[in-house]
């Protein structure tokens, strides 16, 4: 009853609050709501995305609102401010809310031992007698575990399995790759761990003590965690392109399963961008949300850096204006909040497609936001120390989201320049380079924001690194930056040649019955040991256009076989074609043909030994 007098006190002045921000404000360029609306009926047109619900907060105080598109295609049904979205990893904000409030309830310290407040939680930590880990690394990307397994992922139906039963399931993926707090990587079984600890602390499910602690206090009623009656008819359905997907029971709701509207989400953003003003602050102090925004807890904030994750907080920066917030996306869904605290700029953007929307309309906002008349932004004033000699070079990512993307990191270098005052990152594969200016110490900032965006730092596993955000970077030589890719460039480069020699050499000796036995073999076992890994793309294809990609990849599916099996023929064929090259290596056979025969076979050859030392030959996706 007291939720519903909140939700609908709350809509009454939300619709006296809507009826004064229609009206177009002045801009200094020209770009009034009406063309931002075209821009994003446009972003949502090129995109293929039914429906999204946007709010602009002005530096008035005043709030913009527009819900262009469908909430479904096949009905017809328009979206609305009151329409729910599923809303992702936005959900995280929630569970360091939650932490930071039994924080400052003095029943928890963000420097706990993970060990000591839940000994039960199984996992592995080969540094944490002298590094354990620790509360604050659950929430900061700090812990090193591995991203979840694709077992992890699979959604049950029937009653939610409690937090503490997900954990049980697979607990393989909670090992710490490095010592804890000393890289970052985006992960989303920390925060449910976080969540867990807040429920055994607290002695109340983690979804109701949210609600009665946050939703309630912030009239947010159409917010929640569970597929129920409010959700099945208030919902916007969830496409990828324009076919529509079935409801995804996340296991991990409380790092990705929020569900809110526009209406819920723009009382949330005025609570973090002013929380003292809220109920008194009693719902939590300001110190303690402005504490959730910076960098804490890692061997990155303790070099000085400003820009990463904060405590279920991430910030984002354009045109000289740093926002706080999270991003958020599931199947079918994506959304992003982005504000500014102790002060009105911000934005929501809530879609229902799982394309890039969201992230264009974002940049849009952004860009409107910058180009208009706003208090001065921070002023840069902490610039002119000296760079270090040694400093330019090559680098390569340490700090991957999931193990197996150690592999991508390898292909996408990154390249430093520098001068006497300020450095030039960018990566070798492409990107506009992002100059920052030296403030001494090991620190450089960027010139718009004057925020620490890139520390030196040294870490106990890697030894001098660079924490730029929320990646680290290891400087490697130029042999061990390029190589990666020049393999990569040669190899598809070399196969295209022999398929087209393929095609004009095969009918000629067919018609000619000259078909001679170290011929056949010499051109043919390359080309049938590319067919293996072909069978591994169409598995992983099948997979990803699936309505329920992690349930055939967290099980033994013919997708999942085909990747599986598909890695280990192309071994195999790789390994016979060498013998092949061996038998035939003194024959007669000799020419053109025959040069791009023998090249793909030792590039077949060192694809496979590349792939097998990043543990992707004979990959279980359901292990």
């Amino acid at each position: 009853m007291f939720r519903k007098l909140i939700s609908i006190i709350s809509i009454a002045l939300l619709a006296i609050n809507s009826a004064h921000t229609q009206e177009i404000p002045p801009t200094t360029n020209g770009a009034g709501y009406q063309q931002l609306e075209k821009e994003i009926d446009g972003i949502l047109q090129r995109t293929r995305t039914p429906g999204a619900a946007v709010a602009l907060f002005e530096p008035d105080g005043r709030v913009w609102r527009y819900t262009p598109g469908l909430k479904n295609i096949e009905h017809r049904e328009q979206v609305t401010p009151d329409t729910i979205f599923r809303v992702g990893s936005i959900s995280k904000m929630f569970v360091g809310l939650a932490t930071m409030k039994l924080v400052a309830d003095g029943k928890l310290s963000l420097d706990d031992r993970l060990g000591d407040l839940a000994p039960e939680v199984e996992f592995d930590n080969p540094w944490e007698k002298e590094h354990p880990v620790r509360l604050v690394h659950l929430l900061n990307h700090g812990t090193g575990w591995d991203a979840p397994h694709a077992p992890e992922l699979v959604g049950q139906s029937g009653e939610p399995p409690s937090i503490g039963d997900t954990l049980k399931r697979h607990p393989h993926s909670r090992h710490s790759r490095w010592v804890p707090g000393t890289r970052s990587a985006y992960n989303n079984t920390g925060p449910m761990v976080a969540a867990y600890i807040v429920e055994k602390i607290t002695g109340t499910g983690f979804e109701a003590y949210i609600e009665e602690q946050f939703f309630d206090p912030l009239g947010m009623a159409r917010s929640g965690y569970y597929y129920d009656d409010q959700y099945r008819s208030s919902a916007a359905s969830m496409y990828h392109g324009h076919r529509e997907l079935t409801y995804w029971h996340l296991p991990n709701r409380a790092a990705g399963g929020l569900h809110s509207s526009l209406q819920d989400m723009i009382q949330f953003v005025r609570f973090m961008q002013e929380p003292d003003s809220v109920a008194g602050g009693e719902i939590l102090d300001g110190n303690s949300v402005r504490t959730m925004e910076a960098p804490t807890g890692s061997s990155a904030a303790a070099a000085g850096l400003e820009i990463g994750w904060g405590v279920g907080v991430t910030s984002f920066h354009h045109d000289g204006l740093v926002y706080y917030g999270h991003e958020g996306s599931l199947p079918g869904t994506s959304a992003l909040i982005a504000y500014q605290p102790e002060g009105a700029l911000g934005h929501i953007v809530l879609t229902n497609s799982d394309g890039p929307a969201a992230a264009q309309i974002h940049k849009l906002l952004a860009s409107y936001a910058a180009a208009n008349p706003r208090p001065a932004s921070h002023t840069v004033t902490n610039v002119g120390g000296e760079v270090p000699s040694t400093i330019g070079g090559y680098y390569r990512v340490i700090s991957p989201i999931a193990e197996r993307d150690q592999i991508m990191a390898s292909l996408m270098p990154w390249k430093l320049s520098a001068d006497e005052q300020s450095i030039a990152l960018s990566s070798i594969v492409g990107g506009k380079p992002q100059r920052l200016l030296s403030s001494g110490e090991g620190k450089f900032v960027q010139p718009d924001t004057g925020r620490v965006a890139l520390v030196l730092g040294e870490e106990p596993v890697a030894g001098s690194v660079l924490y730029y955000g929320p990646i680290t970077l290891k400087k490697v030589g130029f042999i061990q930056a390029i190589g990666p890719m020049i393999l990569m460039v040669a190899w598809p480069l070399c196969l295209l040649l022999c398929a087209v020699y393929l095609i004009f050499w095969l009918p000629r000796q067919l018609a000619g019955r000259r078909l001679a036995r170290a011929d056949v073999q010499l051109r043919s076992w390359p080309m049938f040991t590319v067919a293996g890994l072909f069978l591994s793309i169409v598995g992983l294809w099948s997979i990803r256009n699936s309505s329920e990609p992690y349930v055939m990849a967290a099980s033994i599916t013919l997708p999942s076989l085909l990747v599986f099996l598909g890695t280990i023929l192309f071994f195999l064929g790789a390994l016979w074609s060498l013998r092949v090259w061996w038998q035939y290596r003194k024959t007669t056979v000799t020419g053109v043909g025959k040069g791009l025969s023998v090249a793909l076979i030792l590039l077949n050859a060192a694809v496979n030994i590349y792939l097998l030392s990043y543990g992707l030959i004979g990959i279980r996706l359901w292990a």
